[in-house]
């Protein structure tokens, strides 16, 4: 019978986290698809390239924002369901039923479990392949951009820091009355204008070909102006349409099996170091461990409001506390491999610590309510 009532109580704290879960998943998740949208749509349409390339990409940025969302909603579920398991006095009942605090934390573990296979899978698998497609995405953009891009007698930003404009074009696909003012050094602005100029493409590059015309060169700190002539020069656009936008590390694109079997390979492909692909190798699994013990960090922090006199408020601001810290060790850690790669297990240090404050605070928390019950009976 008791057996029966735990798994009850189980399903029941299960169901509420769930719920909260996927509410607070579906919240953040929109946020962040809202504000990368208006980057996209800045940085894409705006600059001159198709619309039909936001919804692409932001397709596949999805994995890579449910790794940033999924934590957050973990430990918002655990902390409103904790909050109103308190309001309720239903942690109250539960302990004088014989129910203790370590018993129901099992009931929160099995959510953070959920949450932890999902944000597994993410780190290991989707977001890594997702990164591998946006790769390719940007390239193709790269390739498929050419003349369209640049409509005659209007001003262009095909990318931060340059305007271009397009006099006329002729019938052989040559751009006429050119003009590049190139502003992304602010110390040294360039003004580039020439008679004729053709656009090359290649798998990676975007190129434009300058004819028969001068370079002016200012430099507002001295306040004057140099004019160089030529007959032809190059002016490279692709690296700024290729990584405006989004920025990958080519490391964050392989698959997890490559940097477990064979990180040499990893290191080549990735052109850094084995210490980073060990470091980005734990980091994926550390990012899905932490997403475990933030729903655990959630409950133990306000397990202890309902035995308290202060109420909850104070003990939710002291776990989004806890959250920033751990969150905060987490960002510490990034490159402690670089000096030697076998402090590699620092970087489990955040998940450590959750794991350290969610077994103290429960600790606290049975003694507190120990010392609570002991006065009302000493007070009867």
């Amino acid at each position: 019978m008791a057996f029966r009532t735990m798994l009850l109580i189980d399903r029941y704290i299960m169901k509420l986290c769930l719920r909260a879960f996927a509410f607070f998943t579906l919240v953040f998740l929109g946020l962040m698809l809202l504000q990368t949208t208006l980057k996209l749509f800045d940085e894409i349409v705006l600059q001159g390239h198709p619309a039909n390339l936001v919804s692409g990409l932001l397709f596949l940025s999805i994995p890579t924002l449910l790794t940033r969302s999924i934590p957050l909603a973990a430990f918002a579920a655990s902390v409103i369901v904790a909050h109103r398991l308190n309001n309720d006095s239903e942690f109250t009942i539960f302990s004088s039923s014989g129910i203790s605090a370590w018993r129901i934390l099992r009931a929160f573990f099995y959510f953070g479990f959920v949450a932890f296979i999902l944000m597994l899978l993410l780190t290991t698998y989707f977001k890594p392949m997702a990164n591998a497609k946006i790769a390719e995405r940007k390239h193709s953009i790269a390739n498929s951009l050419g003349p369209q891009l640049f409509k005659e007698g209007e001003f262009q930003h095909p990318t931060s820091g340059v305007t271009t404009f397009i006099g006329d074009t002729n019938l052989q696909g040559e751009l006429l009355s050119v003009s590049i003012f190139d502003n992304r050094d602010p110390s040294l602005t360039h003004i580039y204008t020439a008679n004729t100029a053709k656009v090359i493409k290649d798998e990676q590059q975007l190129i434009f070909v300058l004819n028969n015309g001068l370079i002016q060169s200012f430099k507002p700190s001295q306040n004057n102006i140099s004019i160089t002539t030529f007959s032809e020069l190059t002016f490279d656009l692709s690296v700024k349409f290729t990584n405006d936008f989004i920025d990958l590390p080519a490391i964050d694109q392989l698959p997890t099996m490559m940097l477990i079997r064979t990180p040499d390979v990893a290191s080549k492909l990735s052109k850094t170091s084995v210490a980073s692909v060990v470091e980005n190798l734990h980091e994926r699994i550390n990012t899905a461990v932490l997403s475990l013990v933030v729903s655990l960090v959630g409950f133990s922090m306000l397990y202890i409001a309902g035995f308290s006199r202060f109420g909850s408020g104070r003990y939710i601001a002291i776990a989004i506390f806890t959250l920033i810290v751990l969150k905060l060790v987490e960002g510490a850690t990034v490159g402690v491999t670089y000096s030697e790669i076998n402090y590699w297990p620092l970087l489990y240090s955040s998940s450590v610590l959750g794991i350290l404050i969610v077994f103290a605070s429960l600790f606290v928390s049975l003694n507190y309510q120990a010392f609570v019950f002991r006065n009302k009976e000493l007070g009867s």
